[in-house]
């Protein structure tokens, strides 16, 4: 499915996200790129940055934004891999959940989480995540 353009400006946060055990952290950055759709902000773009340009682990990174990007902009629910994610044997009693053990898992947590933060902020009902494909925006 071809994508329409998104606008050239789009509303954004940057999160600063920890992964991995206490003490043995990386530090990776989450940028979540929303956009209005309808009556409804949704979250449709990621970047994720390891502070060590150049390595594997950064380019890693890039490839997992994108294929993230790609699956919200076609309306995939990126919560539905969630409870497939791999997750440290520790439980985080700040969030009431297991840690993931990758960035490609916080991130997916992060996302279904700030989801429907949006999602109770703009007063809208969340049905799981909801996510709505963003195929046809721009071309109103």
């Amino acid at each position: 499915m071809l994508l329409n353009p998104m606008p050239n400006r789009r509303q954004s946060e940057t999160f600063r996200l920890p992964v991995g055990e206490a003490g043995k952290e990386q530090t990776f950055f989450v940028t979540l790129g929303i956009v209005s759709v309808g009556n409804r902000l949704v979250i449709n773009e990621v970047f994720l940055k390891h502070g060590k340009e150049g390595q594997a682990l950064d380019a890693i990174c890039d490839d997992a934004g994108i294929i993230i990007s790609k699956l919200l902009q076609t309306g995939f629910p990126v919560a539905d891999l969630c409870p497939g994610i791999s997750i440290l044997p520790v439980f985080d009693a700040k969030t009431e959940k297991c840690q993931p053990a990758s960035i490609l898992g916080a991130t997916l947590q992060l996302i279904a989480t700030e989801q429907q933060v949006l999602d109770k902020c703009c007063g809208l009902r969340s049905s799981g995540l909801g996510l709505e494909t963003i195929a046809n925006l721009g071309s109103d």
